[in-house]
């Protein structure tokens, strides 16, 4: 609805400027009809002598299009999102007797981030029922860490990221039993105050830059717009501020780009513009949405070592959401393998990669390209992820699962501790699952682990 308004409106001003430009030029409005064109082609019969005959109708021409632009604005406002007040709301008393059941992710006692009972619903298409595209999902997030949510595309990890920000567009309705950050709870917060954590404690660099940023505005302005909004810095303070930002994320002679526009950037100088906004207030944790989508090898190497840099000497906290199980080897501290809606397995980067729990995981590994001698086809998952509406009441993996037995297809099947990790899986107890060789890791992005299973960079 909001595009459609405001086009609507739009068209609604260029044809009152339409109208009047033929009227100008003599083949619209005859001189029996009232037109503001006809008005001004009178009077530039006497411009030469006095210009105000012109005045009213310009003037109302120019009030009248101008009206029609706020009226849609606003109309706009009335029907998104925001102007409902994007939020979270509090789960129902099911999902909170869910994750109180439930073990809680391993995490640290000093998390910044801790989310207990996540659920997301949308309409389902062609029905009035809802279904849930995120079930009882709960994260830990220490400070200072990485944590990569991975998983193929339509697994729901975009959305989940989304929600910790209020920000899961319409019709969708995120709940959760808890999310609280460095102390705060953000469940149940109201508009105005989740507006203010937005970009100043939580940062966000999405997918695709080109989307993200303005084609209307220069890129500087755009990254500007928080320290104003945020931190009530001038134009001349947030400016210098911009530039200090460009320079740190790599963006070369930030004097001259700062006053460039989008299209004038590279993908990799779009999404180092991206990540430079989204650290504008320094926030205490940043959602990085598949930060090398669509870029070229290098650039996405100098991404990562960008995004790792600022875990490590900023005390940044991330949240990596991606489908590469590469990137995930060489910057994560935890991951969590998120597959149709739920967390199937999560804890240590080291314990998951080298001792899988659930075979969605096992899959996942086995089909990384590996720079080795490797014969016949590249190991594959089976299938696709099903769309929410065909996931069924139990295992969502058994479908696609070599392991499957009689028991996987019971009900629901819930987080169990297994080993060090958390798993969502009826036979985690009994299979003995191939992750990472040692022999090989080495040709995962980096990644390797010692005997001692302590991680090290190759």
């Amino acid at each position: 609805a909001p595009p459609l308004i405001v086009q609507t409106t739009l068209l609604f001003a260029q044809a009152v400027l339409a109208e009047a430009a033929l009227s100008f030029l003599g083949i619209g409005a005859d001189a029996s009809q009232a037109s503001w064109g006809r008005m001004l082609r009178d009077a530039e019969i006497s411009i030469d002598r006095t210009i105000w005959p012109a005045i009213p109708p310009g003037i109302a021409i120019f009030l009248t299009v101008v009206a029609f632009n706020v009226f849609g604005d606003g109309l706009r406002d009335a029907f998104a999102r925001e102007a409902r007040g994007g939020r979270v709301g509090v789960g129902d008393v099911l999902a909170s007797e869910r994750s109180a059941s439930a073990p809680p992710p391993p995490g640290h006692h000093d998390a910044l981030l801790s989310l207990r009972g996540l659920d997301i619903v949308f309409p389902r298409p062609g029905g009035n029922t809802d279904m849930t595209v995120v079930r009882n999902v709960s994260l830990d997030i220490g400070l200072g860490e990485v944590m990569a949510l991975v998983g193929e595309s339509g697994s729901g990890k975009t959305i989940t990221g989304l929600s910790l920000m209020g920000l899961v567009p319409d019709p969708g309705q995120a709940s959760a039993q808890s999310i609280v950050l460095d102390g705060r709870e953000l469940v149940g917060m109201d508009f105005n105050e989740l507006r203010s954590i937005r970009g100043r404690e939580i940062g966000i660099v999405f997918q695709e830059p080109s989307a993200a940023l303005n084609p209307a505005y220069t890129v500087g302005r755009q990254v500007a717009e928080p320290l104003r909004v945020h931190l009530g810095m001038s134009r001349r303070e947030s400016r210098e501020r911009v530039i200090e930002l460009f320079t740190e994320v790599g963006i070369p002679d930030p004097q001259k780009r700062i006053d460039a526009y989008p299209h004038q950037f590279s993908g990799g100088m779009a999404q180092r513009a991206m990540i430079a906004m989204a650290l504008s207030c320094e926030p205490k944790l940043l959602i990085a949405d598949e930060p090398t989508t669509a870029l070229d090898v290098t650039v996405q190497g100098q991404m990562l070592d960008l995004v790792g840099d600022l875990a490590r000497n900023r005390g940044v906290s991330v949240l990596l959401i991606t489908h590469d199980l590469g990137v995930v080897a060489d910057l994560a501290d935890r991951v969590a393998v998120m597959y149709a809606g739920e967390i199937v397995e999560t804890g240590r980067l080291a314990d998951v990669f080298a001792n899988p729990r659930h075979p969605y995981t096992e899959g996942l590994i086995a089909a990384i390209p590996r720079n080795e001698p490797r014969a016949g086809d590249l190991p594959t998952i089976q299938g696709v992820v099903p769309p929410p509406w065909e996931w069924p009441d139990r295992c969502h993996f058994a479908d696609r699962c070599g392991y499957e037995a009689p028991e996987c297809r019971h009900g629901p099947v819930e987080l169990r501790q297994q080993g060090a990790s958390l798993t969502r899986c009826e036979r985690s107890h009994e299979l003995e699952l191939e992750g990472v060789r040692r022999t090989s890791v080495v040709g995962i992005a980096g990644w390797n682990q010692s005997p001692s299973g302590t991680e090290h960079e190759s």
